[in-house]
């Protein structure tokens, strides 16, 4: 029997040397299935005898050390194949002793047993192995280890370096299953969303110049204003974007380019074309009225035109030859539920449009051809490219009222004055600007409500007087509208601060001089008696008196009757078209140009007429100006007509002037409805 355990021992010490010399036996995920070769060495056949053997103790004085680190996972035992049966094990060393630590071998096996110490694995790791394999694998590893994931200890992963060509967003500390590979990249064209961005804002993120990467944590946006607009790119992803996108890519460059030019701080959501066209919905039931909401966007070689619809309107989508098939007007092309219709315009350059609307407001403005119809060209020309690809579907859902979200280089085209050759866009339409939706407070409410503050000056120190000023604002306040009026010396800004902190107006005309200029806010104004207030002052003096803020009741129009918009700047436009933004006002009524004194008498005599007939501000606009076109409003042997047949009295500075015919579109089209058109 002594010879039989000696001879036991030194064939188990033999297996335990051919094991670790031979590199190809490593421990996987599964150590049941361990490969390798097997020794070569056979016992001899001399056959076991199969009583259990005798219950002579093994001697406890051999017994290996321990090692320092102990394992907290039982490993299986190692077995030889061939037709040796395992011995039993004492009942001093588990069953599941590994294979390398036999009782009966306490020399070899410190040496020549993997441990889950990295300090002792390289002396025995082959060098083919990866540094980290090392480490045993738990028994009930359900597969193998993937070969593209070495077992190793793991380590944070470095979310801020992603390929540059297919960003990965990872979570924090992730736990990737032994059984799982990596997910691939996420292209850049993948629409799917990320569930770890939630926060951040995907689309702002396509039009922003040196975004942050969207990888890893979210970070929190920065303020509107800190951003720049990388034009190019804008357009590129415009273009591609389905109507939804580029819905909220709009608004977007819109909220960013009003937000970095006012310095305000915007908040809200992104309108979507669902939002827009359920309150479009609502404000036809509300009103009567049915509006478009329609985007212009003019990008370098094409122009972009996004109608939306009030919600429930049948539509027709496709090209832009179904879109203008005469058929469609007739009710025999078949209409889809979609609320919005884009339209591509090829081969119309942005700069060439521009150019165009430059052109427009010289030949309306050029005193020297107010008799003639010099204008008719360029209008007709900007009406085949902006209204015509649109026209059928607006008279197939019989729409009243067109606003605009403009382009930048646009938003001082009198959109009014576009010819089709027959008439002008006036003649179908109501039309207002607006900077965005999501830029409008589009509530509606019976502005005859409300009071009016009369304010304005005839007089200055360094500017053209405007004589008609008193007659202006006596008119404007009266029989149907209450409110006060304020003149010359009365008009200075610590007044006009002290009479709103004592009551809230629905409408604030002030009839003086201002200038909307390039540059910084400040470089544009409004008039006072004396002083100049810019735009910044407006801003805070807006804060101070709680105009922007819900608390309040809202400004429902705030109006300029003698401004100027510089011609061709973008940050003239930007303060022009975002007046009420600035103010908290709901709605602005602005003019492009200097209006003659006489002009302007003639239509806000009648606007405010009008609004007292019909509270919707975009119609009763439009009714003015059809009535100015039509000769209904008229200065005739010194008097101002009305197209109700009420006659004022001009002043005397203008009497003198005894009949102008303000059919021109130089006397009406500079006026503009920014912003709430109900």
């Amino acid at each position: 029997m002594k010879l039989f355990k000696g001879w036991m021992k030194l064939f188990l010490a033999m297996t335990l040397v051919a094991i670790a010399a031979d590199p190809a036996i490593t421990q996987t995920g599964n150590q049941s299935d361990v490969s390798g070769p097997i020794p070569t060495e056979t016992p001899p056949e001399e056959p076991l005898p199969e009583e259990p053997l005798p219950e002579e103790p093994l001697p406890e004085e051999p017994l290996p050390e321990e090692p320092p680190t102990p394992t907290p996972t039982p490993t299986p035992t190692i077995a030889p194949t061939g037709s040796i049966t395992p011995l039993p094990t004492p009942t001093e060393t588990p069953t599941e002793t590994p294979p390398e630590t036999p009782a009966e071998t306490p020399t070899e096996t410190p040496t020549e047993t993997p441990t889950e110490t990295p300090a002792e694995t390289p002396t025995e790791t082959p060098t083919d192995t990866p540094p980290g394999d090392t480490p045993v694998i738990p028994v009930d590893s359900p597969v193998e280890v993937p070969t593209p994931i070495p077992v190793q200890t793991q380590e944070p992963i470095n979310i801020q370096s992603p390929e540059p060509t297919g960003p990965v967003v990872i979570p924090e500390n992730p736990e990737i299953p032994l059984e799982e590979e990596i997910p691939p990249p996420v292209s850049e064209n993948n629409s799917e969303p990320d569930p770890t961005n939630e926060s951040t804002n995907s689309i702002e993120d396509q039009i922003l110049e040196d975004a942050p990467s969207t990888t890893g944590e979210a970070q929190p946006l920065s303020s509107l204003s800190d951003q720049e607009v990388d034009r190019p790119g804008y357009e590129t992803q415009l273009a591609a974007a389905d109507i939804g996108v580029a819905v909220q890519m709009l608004e977007e460059y819109q909220a960013m380019e009003f937000s970095n030019y006012l310095e305000v701080e915007l908040f809200g959501e992104t309108a979507t074309p669902d939002d827009i066209a359920q309150a479009l919905y609502d404000l036809w039931q509300a009103t009567g009225n049915k509006s478009s909401f329609i985007y212009v966007s003019a990008l370098a070689d094409q122009l972009e035109l996004v109608m939306i619809f009030p919600q429930n309107f049948r539509v027709s989508g496709g090209s832009y030859d179904l879109v203008a098939s005469a058929d469609l007007a007739q009710g025999l092309i078949e209409r889809t539920t979609d609320v919005a219709v884009r339209e591509t315009v090829p081969n119309v350059a942005r700069e060439q449009l521009l150019e165009e609307v430059q052109n427009l407001r010289s030949e309306l403005t050029n005193p020297r051809r107010l008799n003639s119809k010099s204008y008719l060209p360029i209008a007709q020309s900007l009406y085949q490219s902006l209204i015509a690809p649109m026209e059928a579907q607006l008279e197939a859902n019989g729409i009243e009222t067109l606003v605009f979200s403009m382009d930048s280089g646009l938003r001082t085209l009198p959109l009014v004055a576009l010819h089709d050759g027959e008439q002008f866009l006036l003649e179908k339409y109501a039309v207002a600007l607006v900077p965005s939706f999501g830029l409008t407070d589009v509530t509606y409410s019976d502005i005859r409500n409300r009071e009016v503050l009369g304010m304005g000056s005839a007089i200055f120190q360094d500017l053209n007087p405007l004589p008609a000023v008193p007659t202006e604002l006596q008119n404007i306040v009266s029989d149907p509208w209450k409110g006060n009026v304020f003149l010359n010396e009365q008009f200075t800004a610590d007044n006009f601060r002290k009479i709103n902190q004592e009551k809230r107006f629905g409408i604030i005309h002030l009839a003086t001089h201002a200038e909307f200029q390039g540059g910084n806010l400040d470089n544009s104004y409004i008039t006072f008696f004396d002083s100049r207030v810019g735009l910044n002052q407006i801003r805070d003096l807006a804060t101070e008196l709680g105009w922007n803020t819900s608390e309040n009741p809202p400004i429902e129009l705030l109006t300029l009757s003698a401004c100027r918009t510089a011609v061709g700047d973008t940050e003239a436009e930007l303060g022009f078209a975002g007046l009420a933004v600035l103010s908290g006002a709901k709605a602005s009524l602005a003019s492009f140009w200097y209006v003659s004194d006489a002009g302007t008498l003639g239509l806000m005599s009648e606007f405010y007429s009008q609004l007292g007939e019909k509270p919707l501000k975009a119609e009763a606009l439009r009714q003015t100006q059809l009535a100015l076109l039509r000769g209904e409003v008229r200065i005739e042997d010194g008097m101002l007509v009305l197209s109700n047949g009420k006659t004022v009295p001009l002043p005397p500075e203008l009497a003198e002037q005894s009949t102008i015919n303000l059919s021109h579109p130089y006397y009406w089209s500079a006026f503009t409805l920014i912003g709430n058109w109900n």
